[in-house]
């Protein structure tokens, strides 16, 4: 009692203030190390079990290889083929893969077999019996084909180590990663020697299995950590067996690296911590230079390792321990200023001390806000949490399985469904709400079984099928006529292709697309510039869906559809590209009796870009401080003159008015935006600082204002401006 005695009650009250409010900051710091946490350990928990799904899938493809491969070698070994049938032989396993009847682990690409000199008829010493049975992976037709150079000349290359190695080390192996020719793909093949007899004392040949690392790409495709990062396969010895860009693999085995140094200097760090098998690396990626999270794995039957790298910005930890850090900061700068408070302010102290006050709490302030603006840019991928994204094949499958469900409920037939691409170019702001995009678009259509595979029909752009629309042009919705490309028709693409029963249409465009930016965050503002594309037939039921198939990754830091490096938006910054789909309410059918194209859907290709800050602070904050220092050196000045002092403080307002209607008209914005909070707050001590000059400059005495020469004013200019910018930011960026 005594001690509570001996503290004024204004002391007390501040005692009590400081306790709560250390209280709220340690039950706020709690929160978020345990929420961050136990997000951790959920993703990692994720990933940890998709990645053993990925690596069981790949596993057992393995295996079957590798069964099918030491079957057939054994029975050659053992006789139980004779030399005579192996060709035969061959051709079976391989009908038998390509069965569609009885689903198969794994499609080969190729089987062959491949005799020793001599060894498949004594009596021609020099004879290279051999056999490649290859099938085309879209069309399953099975190809013989022989090798015509001598594979048993050791030349130190990988044209004949498949077989040396084999033959000489005398056990079976996964040969290294390389370039198939006559399949255009990326060729792993399984190698095991026969004998001339069961005894084994000598190599007769040796039998190759081998499969398109193509097999890798849809098992890492079902998995839904592609919206956060990427799958890696390392072979035992190091080279890349899959990577989702698909040059990375070719550019690993050879000599030429011009362009993919950064790309392969990564992947050499993983390299080095291949072998530890479920263990989780932090790693940071090239070019973005972000934090990334490398999960390792190993594939049992070739000691392969899989890696997932996933980003630690994609994890949603941040944004999920946003709100806790409000509060805390907001607790943090109570318990800073009573506690300051408490042991400075005195009755009649020093001015000194209260100097001091004064600049902590106003930097206390401006850390505080500085710490709300770097919040709010985390609050970037929140941006589109509204949109209807699609993100994997996964969710093209839900999103088209909705749309049959749809079409059937209305009696309609399901609608064609039109794989579409993006990759923009360049970009230019005109005005705040026109932008000019200009790149590739390309739709891919799937061929009858009765055309030719690999040749674009005559009329093409006439033709029609269960599977093909008749009109196949598609409209940029946002684009007005004036500006360019608004609708992109058949018979004016810019380039085809027709392979494996795929017709690809391709157009340049160039538009300017009118779009409503959202500029109330200025100059923390974050926007989502969009392509929006639809087909242009009113009768047809169309759906475009997204090519993901065309792209290495998907995910919404990989920046798919762009060259980041060449990707120029001055003052902008990209932080994301992701397809989304819209249902669009015309409220009208045009005058066509059709359901649908009252609600038709739209593809959106989109690209997140935030404002460059600093380029905002240089031209915007920076004055707005300079009239802060010239308003407080007024504070100091005589005030012999006060039409002066009143003069200054006009000119300033009136400078500050000019900056706010420049801000206005260049946003074109229809409400206030953050930054105009900061003239309304300039406006106020403009307004204060006359009035208090007028005051000091009457003739009667105002204790408040004449007190040590005008101090309290003059210690409560620096905290008063920067805790309301602090509120201000608090309830503008985290309403």
């Amino acid at each position: 009692m005594t001690t509570i005695k001996k503290l004024g009650s204004k002391s007390l009250f501040n005692l009590i203030i400081v306790f709560v409010s250390f209280f709220v900051v340690v039950v706020s710091s709690y929160q978020c190390w345990e929420t961050d946490r136990k997000t951790l350990e959920e993703t990692k928990t994720s990933i940890n079990k998709e990645a053993d799904i990925s690596v069981s899938d790949i596993n057992n493809r393995l295996l079957y290889i590798m069964t099918t491969g030491q079957n057939f070698a054994d029975a050659l070994t053992n006789g139980e083929i004779p030399y005579t049938d192996f060709e035969q032989h061959a051709k079976q396993i391989m009908i038998a893969n390509h069965d569609t009847a009885t689903p198969k682990p794994s499609k080969f690409y190729n089987v062959s077999v491949s005799f020793a000199k001599g060894a498949y008829d004594a009596s021609q010493p020099n004879q290279l019996a051999n056999a490649i049975y290859v099938s085309d992976r879209k069309t399953g037709k099975i190809t013989l084909l022989k090798r015509d150079y001598d594979y048993t000349i050791n030349d130190n290359t990988t044209k004949t180590a498949w077989f040396i190695k084999a033959f000489e080390e005398r056990k079976s192996y996964w040969q290294q990663p390389k370039y198939g020719d006559i399949s255009n793909s990326f060729l792993v093949s399984y190698t095991t020697p026969f004998f001339t007899s069961s005894s084994k004392e000598k190599v007769a040949g040796v039998v190759s299995v081998g499969f398109s690392t193509d097999e890798l790409k849809a098992i890492m495709d079902k998995q839904d950590y592609r919206r956060t990062g990427f799958g890696i396969v390392l072979s035992d010895t190091g080279n890349l067996v899959y990577h989702p860009n698909n040059l990375l693999p070719l550019i690993d085995v050879g000599n030429y690296k011009e362009g993919f140094k950064e790309d392969l200097e990564f992947i050499n760090k993983i390299k080095k911590d291949a072998k530890k098998s479920q263990a989780i690396k932090i790693y940071e990626l090239p070019k973005t230079h972000e934090k990334a999270w490398v999960l390792f794995k190993t594939i049992p039957a070739s000691q392969w390792t899989y890696q997932v790298v996933f980003l630690e910005d994609e994890l949603g930890v941040e944004q999920k321990i946003l709100g806790i850090k409000i509060y805390l900061i907001t607790s943090l700068i109570v318990f800073f200023i009573s506690l300051c408070s408490y042991f400075l302010i005195r009755p009649n102290g020093k001015s000194v001390s209260l100097w001091f006050f004064s600049t902590f709490v106003g930097i206390v302030f401006l850390v505080g806000t500085a710490f709300l603006w770097h919040n709010a840019d985390i609050k970037e991928m929140q941006l589109t949490t509204d949109a209807n994204k699609l993100e994997s094949e996964h969710d093209i499958n839900v999103y088209t399985q909705n749309q049959n469900d749809f079409f059937k409920a209305i009696h309609k037939k399901p609608p064609f469904y039109i794989p579409t691409g993006v990759f923009i170019k360049g970009t230019e702001f005109q005005g705040s709400n026109n932008i000019v995009i200009s790149g590739y678009i390309w739709q891919k259509y799937q061929l009858d079984d009765a055309l030719e595979p690999n040749m674009m029909p005559s009329d093409f752009c006439m033709l029609s099928s269960d599977k093909i629309p008749k009109d196949k042009s598609i409209v940029l919705s946002d684009a007005f006529e004036e500006s360019g490309n608004t609708t992109l028709s058949c018979d004016q693409s810019s380039y085809t292709q027709a392979k494996d029963r795929i017709v690809t249409l391709g157009w340049y465009f160039k538009a300017q697309l009118r779009q409503p930016f959202n500029y109330s965050n200025f100059p923390l503002d974050k926007n989502t510039i969009w392509v929006r594309m639809r087909a242009n037939s009113l009768t047809d039921h169309i759906v475009l869906t997204p090519d993901f198939s065309s792209y290495s990754n998907i995910y919404e830091r990989s920046f798919m559809g762009i060259n980041l490096s060449q990707f120029i938006l001055p003052s902008w910054e990209v932080f994301g590209t992701f397809f989304s789909v819209e249902t669009s309410n015309f409220n009208s059918n045009f005058g066509v009796n059709n359901h649908t194209q009252k609600t038709p859907q739209e593809l959106l290709f989109n690209i997140a870009v935030k404002r460059v800050f600093l380029d905002s602070i240089f031209s915007t904050v920076v004055p707005i401080f300079l009239i802060y220092l010239i308003l407080f050196v007024v504070l100091f000045s005589s005030l012999d003159d006060l039409l002066a002092v009143l003069g200054i403080n006009a000119g300033l307002l009136f400078s500050v008015a000019l900056w706010h209607s420049s801000l206005r008209t260049s946003l074109s914005s229809t409400g206030v935006t953050y930054f105009e909070t900061y003239y309304f707050v300039c406006y106020l001590i403009i307004s204060l600082v006359c009035i208090n000059s007028v005051l000091l400059a009457c003739r009667y005495e105002l204790t408040i204002l004449h007190y040590r020469n005008n101090l309290l004013p003059k210690l409560t200019f620096f905290p008063l401006v920067s805790g309301i910018t602090f509120v201000i930011t608090l309830f503008m960026l985290f309403k």
